[in-house]
């Protein structure tokens, strides 16, 4: 099952009708709340609990699992950037993404240990993503 049938089983079961723009920040929350590992059809997809490492270590394979699972699982998006951040008295992840249909960047503000995404299109306030 790919994310984009993710989509599609949300519309048909829940009646919901949504932008691209939405259901592309429901998978991409759909990443960050699942657990690498968890179901032996998907076991790349998600992201690991951050167990035994240092905050630093952490952050480098939250980086690097959150790039290899957009790559795989939204390729209506391009992965731009991913830095390190200072926020709300922790270090978070500012994920920056281009649509690739409409080349639109969007800034997404991830939380490793918390587990959730807020994003903003370029230039405004972050918002709460759909589903997070």
């Amino acid at each position: 099952m790919t994310v984009g049938s993710l989509g599609f089983l949300h519309r048909k079961f829940e009646g919901g009708e949504e932008s691209q723009l939405e259901d592309i920040l429901r998978n991409l929350n759909y990443i960050v709340h699942s657990k690498r590992d968890a179901s032996p059809f998907l076991a790349d997809f998600g992201l690991s609990e951050p167990v035994h490492s240092s905050i630093e270590e952490a952050l480098l394979r939250f980086s690097e699992e959150l790039a290899s699972s957009i790559a795989r699982y939204e390729p209506r998006v391009e992965l731009v950037e991913i830095e390190e951040i200072y926020e709300r008295e922790r270090t978070a992840l500012a994920v920056h993404l281009r649509l690739r249909r409409s080349q639109a960047l969007i800034a997404l503000t991830v939380d490793p240990r918390e587990r959730t995404l807020r994003w903003r299109p370029s230039g405004s306030e972050p918002q709460e993503a759909a589903g997070g």
